[in-house]
This record gives C-alpha cells, structure tokens and sequence, in this order.
C-alpha cells in the first residue's frame, strides 16, 4: 500500500471525485494523494508545472481528470476489445495518470517532448505501481510518422494544450479509424469551433459534440470536445514539429 505522506483531499472533495467518477476507490484516493505529494516534491526541484497550492493541485490537475472519467468509459464500453490510450503533451502527467488510476484496464501511453517531465511521470508510475501506463518521450508530430504509433491507438486525450485544430491534427494520425479524441477545454469561442471542424474535414475527422460540463468549485474547465476518427488520414499530417500550433488547420 502507498504511504500518505500528507494529508488526503478534503471530504467534499472527495464526495466530488466520487460524483464524477464513481469508479474511485479509497485506494485510488490514496493514490492521488501520493501523485499529488510527488508533484509538489518536483516542483521545488524544477518547473513540472506552474499550480502550485495543494488544494489547486487537487482541483485543477486531479479533479479535473477524474471529470472525463464518464466520456472515457462510455467509450471503452462501446469499443471492442482493449482500449490503447494516449496523452498527448501530458506534462506533469495529466490527465493520463489519475485516468490510469481509475482505469486500470486501458493501456495510458503519456507523452511529452521534455526530457524532465518524462522522467517525473516514469518514476511516478512506478511509484504508484501502475502496470497501465508508460512514460513517452518524444514530439507527436514526429511520433505520428513511425508505423507503430501511427493509426494504432483507440482513444486520445490532452490537457487544453492549443486549438482544437491543432489537437485534431496531432491526434487522428495517431489513432485508429473508430477512435475518438477527447479534449477539455475552457469556453470555446465560435471561431475556434469552426475552424475544428474544417480541420476535421481535412483530418478524416468528425466533431462530434462540444459538452458544456457542470459547473465544479474549483475547476475553470468548463467544455468537452469530442471528435471520431472516420477514414485514413492522409500521409501529408501531421505536419513537421511545431507547425501544427503555429499555423492551426481550417482558420
């Protein structure tokens, strides 16, 4: 069993947790608290990320994993046989290890093109006992391209890490015709919207919905996109590193 070293979340936060995903164990809790203790360890060292408060850590970064614990299953039980799960620009580890936590038996791949950072996540799985999940490093513009990767994973997830355009172009390349990506985001403006859609097009994609999340003390994301792979992605995308952020698809 892993050792608290600090206290667990509070009592509503964790009557929150268990709202959202009602997969969480008293186990995964302590989990979580550990994942939190080993951020804020990190943090003192080098920038893993910039929250730094305990309670942000719990509501920003952990919480707000847990709260696609709903669209997360609801694909896993549609999809035949395992889930192969990938988190692009994960950083600190979000949302791909309290995900694993709570989905033991999907398969997280966490990557992050920062050495630091894919060191943290290593040595935090193995921490936290995780046989689920690997730590990644590399850039998925450059991954997307190597036949082991490309068009071999069924689910996608990052952290509000740019446009919509550009986590559709980083995204469907990697994944298999039938798998979805799912990104939260903050509010989402109709031009950012649109220009998804026409990236889509271009993408073998389709947007499938923008779910406006309920409202959650202490967490500013507020929607959820959702986006199918429909057909092969062309060999022209992604396009080379850095490229895909800089000049978005579909504007």
């Amino acid at each position: 069993m892993i050792a608290r070293t600090t206290t667990l979340p509070s009592d509503a936060w964790q009557a929150s947790a268990r709202q959202v995903a009602p997969e969480l164990t008293a186990a995964g809790i302590e989990q979580l608290a550990r994942f939190r203790d080993l951020i804020l360890h990190t943090n003192a060292q080098f920038n893993l990320t910039a929250i730094r408060d305990p309670a942000e850590i719990d509501n920003r970064l952990l919480l707000e994993s847990l709260r696609l614990a709903t669209l997360v299953r609801e694909f896993a039980e549609s999809h035949a046989g395992p889930v192969r799960a990938v988190d692009m620009g994960t950083g600190a580890g979000i949302p791909g290890i309290p995900l694993a936590i709570l989905f033991p038996d999907i398969e997280f791949s966490l990557i992050d093109a920062t050495a630091k950072k894919v060191r943290f996540v290593d040595e935090t799985i193995e921490a936290l006992g995780l046989t689920n999940a690997r730590a990644i490093h590399g850039r998925v513009e450059e991954l997307a391209r190597e036949p082991h990767w490309r068009e071999t994973r069924d689910l996608a997830l990052a952290r509000a890490v740019g446009s919509l355009a550009t986590l559709l172009e980083l995204a469907m390349p990697l994944l298999e015709v039938g798998g979805r990506a799912i990104f939260p985001k903050g509010a989402l403006e109709t031009a950012e919207i649109s220009g998804a859609k026409n990236a889509a097009n271009l993408l073998g994609a389709k947007l499938l919905d923008i779910i406006q999340l309920d409202p959650l003390d202490g967490c500013p994301v507020t929607h959820v996109a959702l986006a199918d792979k429909m057909t092969l992605v062309i060999d022209r995308y992604p396009r080379r590193s850095g490229l895909p952020a800089r000049e978005p698809l579909g504007g």
